[in-house]
This record gives structure tokens, C-alpha cells and sequence, in this order.
């Protein structure tokens, strides 16, 4: 079986589930192709290569016209008989790839990613938002998505039996650490950045982005310097907004609580060392930092507008509105990082019946794919 993936760009979520279902898929006798816009990694690149994949770059309709791009993409399906395209673009940017490859490929099918649409406001917003929901469930073949509330957002109202989950995945042997093991990298990872057993850790991790809300996350540092609590915040990630937030920490003298560590892309390295994870975004699709988080055995407090269907369900997440005290931030965050560290077996055996780790959600994958299914949730 061939598929082809469409991408916008390189770097994030969509990427990162390619690439783990590339790896997790790589000896099931499928090859996928990648048409996209973007540069790709060379660990990106070497993971379609090894399945007998091409990665593609396609010509920007609003910069070379209709015509050329037409035809770029119609020299890629007409190399392969592919028997199912995925596209990770929704709403009317996708309809291009619709009205080319229907009359090579049958199947087609897009994704829901994000849970954006759900929060707009304003008429010529929503009136947009229904537009593209048309659009998706018009030139779609399943209501693929990374969870329900995204699915919901791509498609508008639809029935939950009908909805195809693929779960965002992570890799077990990564962050899934025995008791001995984490108390190791916590020990040493205190000692490297000078923390005593009294400092209560906090981290955010993710892209520094207006939709991160880590704004929110120097409201918690006021209120620690305000009441001269024994707490450090460490911010994970790089993004547009680090000299706007960095500008804020000095500020408002924030520098003694507030720590940039910038991009680390082995997160389970960092982990550890945390009490509780903080993540006040404005929306997400399905967070799979949560699921590194609990796998490693960090609790996390989360603003309510994400999905719970990250939550393990043991105790270990919570959610808060983000019109919440930010002394409720403090005391909730501070109430979590008590909560009983869960056995290593105890999470593994959550993330094999969620289908979080890269196995089982390539399995589901594949199954749908095979249509030897057509819905799944997460349980």
C-alpha cells in the first residue's frame, strides 16, 4: 500500500505523527510519500526513505498560479498508484488537493489537528469556520482526527461513532522510567541547575506562542515573587514571542524565578527534575506533552479547554479556567504535585489501552487504512 501525506510545513505536530508512524510502520509493507511546501529533517527525510518514500515539494498556488501548481502535484500522483491520500490540510486550502487527486485516487481523507475553530468569535469568523466544517465533510471519506474536540472543530457536529481517532503517539521506551531511574535524572538534573529538595519545580513546555499562554505562566511568577515563595518556573521551548516574554520576565523582575531553557527536543532528558507540569494554553488538539508528562510521572494542570482525553484518570491531571485566581493556579499546582507517583506498570499498561505509544497507534493506523475499521476513540 502507498500513501500520500500532505503538509503545509515541517516542524510540529502533524510532522511528528508521519515520522512515528513512519518508523512504527516501516516492516508492514506500506510506503509513504510527503508532499509539502518545507524543508524536512534529515531524520524526517531517512524515515521515508528507509519505507522506499519520496518527500515532495510542491509550488505555492498563490505564488506560481493554479496551472503550475496543477501541474507539480499531478506529476507526484502520476509516478505512483497511491491508494489513499492523507491530508493534513483542512477547510478551503484543501479543496485544491481534492479536485486534483480525485481523478487519480480514490480515497481521501483529511485530519484534524487543532481545536482552533472552536474558540472564534465573531460573525465573519463563524460564518468562516462553516464554511471550511462544508468543505471538510464534503470532500472527506472519514472524520480522521487526533481526538474529538479537534474532530469536532474540522468537522462541526458529528455522531462519535463515526469518528476515526488516531491517537498522538510517543515512544515507551523514552519516557516510560522505573522509580530508580527517575529518581537518578532528578537528583542529577537538581544538582546541575542548583535546586534543593524545599524549591518547588514548575515547567512549561512548548512553543513560545500566543496560543501557549506562557503569559499566564509569568501571572504565576508575579504572585511567587509577590508572596516570596520558595518556587522556580522553568519555561521549555523557542518561538516568536521569546523577546517579548523575555522582556517581561526583566520587567517586572522576574529573572530570580523565571528560567528560558529554550528548544530541547528530548524532553524526558528535563522532565524529571519537574514537580508539575503547566500547560494554560488557549486550545489545543490533543497535547501528547501531557502524555510524555504522566508517562514520565509528572502531574500536569491544565486550562479546561483541552481535551481530557489525555487524563490517565489516576489523579494526576487537573483543569482550571484561565478566569481562575492565579492564586488557584498556585494552590492547585501545589495540591498535584503530591498526588502518589503512579507504578511504572501502572502507566505503561494506560498507555497501551489508550494507544498512546507508537505501536499501538500505528496499529489502529494501519487497521483503518486496511479498512478493516472505520471508527475509534480513545478510551
Amino acid at each position: 500500500m502507498r500513501v500520500l501525506h500532505i503538509m503545509s510545513g515541517f516542524g510540529g505536530g502533524i510532522s511528528s505523527f508521519i515520522y512515528n508512524k513512519a518508523i512504527a510502520l516501516n516492516d508492514k509493507n506500506i510506503v509513504f510519500d510527503v508532499a509539502t511546501y518545507d524543508e524536512c529533517s534529515t531524520l524526517f527525510t531517512d524515515a521515508i526513505h528507509s519505507m522506499g518514500g519520496q518527500i515532495y515539494r510542491l509550488e505555492n498556488p498563490k505564488k506560481v498560479g493554479w496551472r503550475k501548481f496543477k501541474t507539480t502535484f499531478e506529476k507526484i500522483l502520476n509516478e505512483h498508484d497511491y491508494q489513499a491520500i492523507h491530508c493534513h490540510i483542512t477547510g478551503y486550502r484543501a479543496l485544491a488537493y481534492f479536485l486534483v487527486s480525485r481523478h487519480y485516487v480514490k480515497r481521501f481523507f483529511l485530519h484534524a489537528h487543532m481545536t482552533k475553530a472552536l474558540h472564534v468569535t465573531g460573525f465573519k469568523q463563524k460564518l468562516l469556520r462553516k464554511l471550511d466544517q462544508t468543505i471538510n465533510k464534503f470532500i472527506t471519506d472519514s472524520y480522521v482526527g487526533c481526538g474529538r474536540l479537534a474532530n469536532i472543530a474540522i468537522y462541526g457536529p458529528i455522531p462519535v461513532e463515526q469518528m476515526m481517532v488516531i491517537p498522538n503517539s510517543i515512544s515507551t521506551e523514552r519516557y516510560l522510567l522505573s522509580d530508580d531511574e527517575f529518581e537518578q535524572r532528578r537528583n542529577q538534573l537538581k544538582a546541575q541547575y542548583g535546586l534543593d529538595d524545599q524549591t518547588f519545580v514548575i515547567g512549561q513546555i512548548g512553543r513560545l506562542h500566543k496560543v501557549k499562554n506562557q503569559e499566564h505562566t509569568l501571572r504565576l511568577a508575579e504572585y511567587i515573587r509577590k508572596h516570596q515563595l520558595k518556587a522556580k518556573i522553568f519555561i521549555i521551548g523557542s518561538g516568536a514571542d521569546f523577546e517579548s516574554l523575555n522582556q517581561l520576565v526583566a520587567t517586572k523582575d522576574l529573572k530570580d524565578y523565571v528560567t528560558f531553557l529554550g528548544r530541547i527536543d528530548k524532553t524526558e532528558t528535563v522532565m524529571p527534575m519537574l514537580d508539575v507540569l503547566i500547560m494554560p494554553s488557549l486550545y489545543e488538539g490533543l497535547p501528547t506533552v501531557v502524555v510524555e508528562a504522566q508517562t514520565v510521572g509528572i502531574p500536569c494542570l491544565m486550562s479546561d479547554t483541552i481535551t481530557d482525553e489525555v487524563d490517565f484518570d489516576k489523579g494526576q491531571v487537573d483543569y482550571l479556567s484561565l478566569n481562575e485566581p492565579i492564586a488557584n493556579w498556585y494552590q492547585s499546582l501545589k495540591s498535584l504535585s503530591q498526588v502518589p507517583r503512579l507504578s511504572k506498570n501502572e502507566r505503561e499498561q494506560i498507555l497501551f489501552e489508550r494507544g498512546f505509544t507508537n505501536e499501538q497507534s500505528a496499529q489502529i493506523y494501519l487497521d483503518f487504512l486496511n479498512q478493516k475499521i472505520n471508527s475509534y476513540l480513545i478510551k
